[in-house]
């Protein structure tokens, strides 16, 4: 059975799903994959030494018996824990984290690292982007620098006037990247003008369709996000129910819902201002399971690799009926009242050019009127040098 949390402790106790009991994501407990055990057997296994691997199979087999599965609480494996499996491996391996998590939660205050974005007074188009993000100028996590370049905007807001034919960058802290999105359509939010906008199939392509997500480890099936260097287990990210991606990454799960385009990520932004108005994003977290045969418990699973997913993560926000009226008032209705003035200017340079042109075409009128036109009279003579000597008026 699917259910649904809301991770906000002020609303939590209140959300039912079908009327049932109240959803309370720290308290609820649900099974999942062994993130820990999985992440760790797997990076041994690819690159971990032969003492190390021996020593983790000889500590997954003692007291702290390691399985494929695991119980923890909703918040737990979304927001994070510490294991302790991992935290005993880190006597041996002082670099190892022993903590988990798909998601950083942005409630939590932390002073230990830095973001810096720009305040676009010397460009204007740079106005929000990131120059470092959680103290990091590039980040660790990626192959070439193109990828591990650090851009974008946190997403509530961009830089103004909105080109249609361009794309916008967010940085996606869940995904530990810059993440580009192309316009859809003019839409209205809100009662607000704005443009829609979503993420490109390209940039869930995997490295043979697109070469540039080469940097980023792209070498699974197209619709996937390779996270394994950023969150040390083997999690890839896609969109719901697999959307965008290879149709056989469906197949192979029971129980998903089709995948349909109100599943994807969207922002609607204010196009002349740059700011966002609302926001969906929506992203599935999945575990890859396959044959580590050195492992207890992994080395019965299949050979090929298995997407399983662990989460659909939804996050919405936006504009609240206060902040538009606000809006409004300070941003449309001066708006509408330059444009408005522009137009009087208009009418009156029309009126004064109107005024001048009449004014002048009876001054011609006028000046016709009272000339005189000089012919030669008929059988005139020509004068000395050829002229004729006798004229009459017209």
């Amino acid at each position: 059975e699917k259910k649904w949390y809301e991770f906000d402790y002020n609303t939590t106790n209140n959300n039912r799903t079908n009327g049932s009991a109240p959803l309370d994501p720290v308290k609820d407990l649900f099974t999942t994959f062994n993130l820990a055990y999985v992440g760790v057997a797997y990076n041994l296994t690819i690159s971990g030494t032969k003492a190390q691997i021996a020593g983790a199979v000889a500590m997954a087999k003692l007291e702290h018996e390691q399985t494929l599965f695991m119980t923890r609480s909703v918040n737990d494996v979304v927001f994070g824990y510490t294991d302790k499996f991992l935290t005993i491996l880190k006597v041996a391996m002082p670099d190892l984290n022993d903590r988990v998590q798909l998601c950083a939660n942005m409630s939590e205050r932390d002073i230990n690292s830095i973001s810096k974005i720009r305040t676009g007074r010397k460009n204007i188009s740079q106005l929000g982007e990131y120059t470092a993000w959680q103290g990091y100028k590039k980040l660790p996590y990626w192959k070439t620098d193109e990828a591990a370049t650090i851009n974008g905007t946190e997403g509530l807001f961009f830089a103004p006037n909105l080109d249609k034919t361009k794309s916008i960058t967010t940085f996606v802290d869940d995904l530990f990247r810059a993440n580009p999105l192309e316009f859809v359509k003019e839409d209205v939010t809100l009662t607000l003008p704005t443009y829609k906008y979503k993420i490109p199939k390209y940039v869930m392509m995997n490295a043979t369709n697109n070469p540039l997500n080469d940097g980023f480890y792209a070498y699974g099936p197209d619709g996937l996000m390779n996270l394994t260097a950023a969150v040390m287990a083997p999690v890839f990210a896609s969109k719901p129910s697999f959307l965008d991606a290879e149709p056989w990454l469906q197949d192979e799960i029971t129980g998903l819902a089709p995948a349909d385009e109100t599943m994807d990520t969207n922002l609607w932004v204010e196009p002349v201002t740059g700011a966002l108005v609302k926001a969906k994003k929506q992203l599935q977290a999945n575990m890859m399971i396959m044959k580590l045969p050195l492992f207890p418990h992994l080395g019965d699973l299949r050979e090929s690799p298995r997407f399983v997913p662990i989460s659909n993560i939804v996050e919405t926000g936006g504009m609240d009926e206060d902040l538009v009226n606000t809006f409004k008032a300070k941003v449309f209705k001066p708006k509408q009242q330059f444009i408005i003035v522009l137009w009087v200017l208009f009418g009156l340079c029309c009126l004064i050019a109107g005024v001048f042109g009449y004014l002048n075409c009876r001054h011609i009128r006028k000046n016709q009127k009272g000339s005189t036109l000089l012919i030669p009279n008929e059988g005139s003579k020509l004068g000395p040098g050829g002229k004729r000597d006798s004229y009459k008026g017209v």
